[in-house]
């Protein structure tokens, strides 16, 4: 407002028009500071009109909406969500397919979630590639892990590490009461003596598997059949029935004595 406005002003002072005058309105902000109001509001108003009309005119403009290559660079990150959810999926299924041990239902369970896990581990990979050909490394890094980790158990000798993980926790869970009845015994009975406690049994065709929590202080459980002992091999083998003709045994070290075994039979 220039000088001709103040005299205007003036003169409806002296006309007795007082409405169209500006008056002060002095306030006091959080710093005991004095400013004018209306001042204020008029700036602050300037200054939100000004972001309404750039936000405005980008969205009026179809070139200012395309992304630019920083924006297409920052939807570039890894999708730490679908690699894990991968795992969650192969472990699911490794825990499923060890309970077949315990019930045949089990098995049908595992199968039922092998199909979608499957398919939708083929659908990821094909996001994989698309996001490599639109040059988003990252997010087709994650993309392309999540099958490989669901195909891993196929193509690495890592399944027996997975179940032998399991037969530790299951060995942890129940290490209570196998101590109770291993201390049963004497010692020098519990030295000679070769304890088995069911742990299940799959059976295929004509052939079965029979799975076992085996306590042996002699380790020869552990070794291959043609390293034991023949001792040991008439004192164990008429004591679970096994044909030494039709079974093979092997077995893998858990903890202290104890060792989880697989006995094949064939028939």
């Amino acid at each position: 407002m220039g000088w001709s406005g103040r005299l205007s002003q003036r003169e409806r002072r002296s006309a007795g028009e007082f409405y169209p005058i500006v008056h002060l309105v002095k306030q006091i902000d959080e710093d005991r500071n004095v400013y004018d109001l209306t001042r204020a509001f008029i700036e602050e108003a300037l200054f939100f009109c000004g972001r309404a009309n750039s936000v405005t005119s980008v969205e009026s403009n179809p070139v200012a909406q395309r992304p630019s290559a920083i924006a297409g660079q920052s939807d570039d990150r890894f999708l730490w969500a679908v690699p894990l959810l991968a795992l969650c999926s192969v472990i699911t299924l490794t825990s499923i397919t060890y309970l077949d041990r315990v019930s045949g239902v089990w098995l049908i369970l595992a199968f039922v979630l092998f199909v979608p896990v499957v398919s939708l581990a083929v659908l990821v990979g094909g996001m994989g590639i698309l996001a490599l050909v639109s040059r988003r490394f990252k997010r087709a890094a994650a993309l392309l892990l999540a099958p490989l980790i669901v195909a891993a158990p196929f193509i690495f000798p890592i399944t027996s590490l997975e179940y032998r993980m399991l037969d530790l926790l299951r060995l942890c869970l129940n290490k209570r009461y196998y101590n109770a009845v291993v201390e049963k015994l004497p010692a020098a009975e519990r030295a000679s003596k070769v304890m088995f406690f069911d742990w299940g049994v799959t059976e295929f065709m004509l052939a079965a598997t029979e799975y076992s929590l085996v306590y042996d202080e002699s380790g020869e459980i552990a070794l291959p059949d043609e390293e034991r002992s023949q001792a040991w091999n008439d004192r164990v083998y008429p004591q679970e029935h096994w044909d030494v003709n039709h079974c093979v045994t092997s077995a893998r070290h858990l903890a202290g004595h104890y060792y989880s075994a697989e006995i094949r039979c064939s028939y």
